[in-house]
């Protein structure tokens, strides 16, 4: 069954796709698991419909409509201008009825963040980002992510480079934890912290390409009565 949302940032989408994504980790926030064994998680990452929806909340668009309006996934359709596209949309704003990626769940543990190995680092984001940022470099692509995402109000990236030079060897775990730094360190929950995270492995189950109509403005409704 459909269980819940699985919210990944849009770079993770295509190494979903690619099967190169199949592993990822979440804060415990409850004693009850999250996922059970078999359970179908729907993929939600940024989205967009057609720009004339921009200033309606998007149920009402599709009941004025009575249809779902052509969809854009970032990281699947790309970040750059497209005609007819409206604004990116938060993850956890796009309705269950836009899902076209689902994953199913193989495996669901509890530990700590650390305990996570090098080996199963690798089948998070961070093989693929490592590829795309560092053409298989992790040093060069630890640098990467440091410089995109500067962040001078919790100077991750100095805390995150002082306890990385502690290590002998730079794996796709070392990676891992500059990532989870990156996100986490400015809300006293970084990698130093130790969190209990559950372990969510998964596999691709089903993507459906969305449909992307090439409509013009004239064919859309240009005046709404409610």
């Amino acid at each position: 069954m459909v269980d819940s949302a699985l919210f990944v940032k849009s770079y993770s989408v295509p190494a979903i796709l690619r099967g190169e994504e199949t592993r990822t980790c979440r804060f415990v926030n409850s004693v009850n698991k999250p996922h059970e064994e078999g359970d179908i998680l729907w993929l939600s990452s940024e989205w967009a419909t057609h720009k004339i929806s921009n200033s309606m909340k998007i149920q009402d668009a599709i009941e004025y409509w009575n249809y779902i309006p052509p969809l854009w996934i970032k990281g699947l359709h790309g970040d750059e201008e497209t005609p007819g596209r409206g604004k990116w949309r938060r993850p956890r704003h796009m309705p269950k009825v836009f899902a076209h990626i689902f994953c199913k769940v193989l495996d669901v543990r509890t530990m700590n963040v650390q305990d996570i190995s090098a080996l199963e680092a690798e089948e998070t984001i961070a093989k693929y980002l490592v590829d795309r940022w560092g053409n298989g470099d992790i040093r060069r692509a630890i640098l990467s992510l440091s410089s995109q995402w500067n962040d001078k109000k919790t100077d991750w990236q100095f805390h995150t480079a002082r306890r990385l030079k502690r290590e002998k060897e730079l794996t796709y775990r070392s990676f891992y934890s500059a990532l989870w730094d990156k996100f986490f360190f400015g809300r006293r929950r970084g990698w130093d912290t130790n969190p209990p995270v559950w372990n969510i492995r998964f596999k691709l189950d089903k993507f459906i390409e969305p449909e992307q109509a090439d409509l013009q403005p004239f064919e859309w409704p240009v005046e709404l009565d409610h």
